[in-house]
């Protein structure tokens, strides 16, 4: 049985790293793949935040893998030069502002090198999400933390 399960664990290792390696926007050859009680721990460094994300979303999609560790880092290049904050925010505030569901006044941003914090109210879920997502695939960013708080709003009917 413990033979049955180390060889589980090694199927599903190379599930995950099939996985990685099919998407080509991630270098997969600079992330380790560690599996324990079905859940997937992601280490290594990548060069963008995008590819993080879309690490974890790969893994996710191995069906017998439940949560994910996401423990990859981000490393830009060597010869890269990281944005200011503001390079960071201004094209942040150009997406939420063209989304018009989303008040780009309800969010307030923190930048401090590349690490991102949003903080503020919305009424949805799924705008939380949409911002989170927005911000993560703005150039510079190393990490997003979603603050956001959502508050439903309730409406009673006469």
């Amino acid at each position: 049985m413990i033979m049955e399960e180390v060889n589980s664990v090694k199927e599903l290792e190379k599930m995950v790293r099939d996985r990685l390696t099919w998407d080509e926007r991630i270098d997969e050859s600079q992330i380790d793949v560690s599996i324990h009680n079905d859940i997937a721990i992601l280490k290594g460094c990548v060069s963008t935040y995008p590819e993080k994300i879309l690490a974890e979303i790969e893994t996710q999609m191995v069906p017998e893998i439940q949560p994910v560790a996401n423990d990859i880092e981000v490393q830009f290049p060597g010869s890269y030069e990281l944005p200011s904050a503001q390079d960071v925010k201004d094209p942040m505030s150009c997406l939420l502002d063209a989304n018009s569901e989303i008040d780009s006044n309800d969010v307030q941003v923190s930048i401090n090198n590349g690490n991102v914090i949003l903080e503020g109210n919305v009424n949805s879920y799924w705008k939380s999400e949409k911002i989170r997502k927005t911000t993560s695939q703005i150039s510079g960013v190393i990490s997003v933390k979603n603050n956001i708080s959502v508050i439903l709003e309730v409406r009673i009917s006469e």
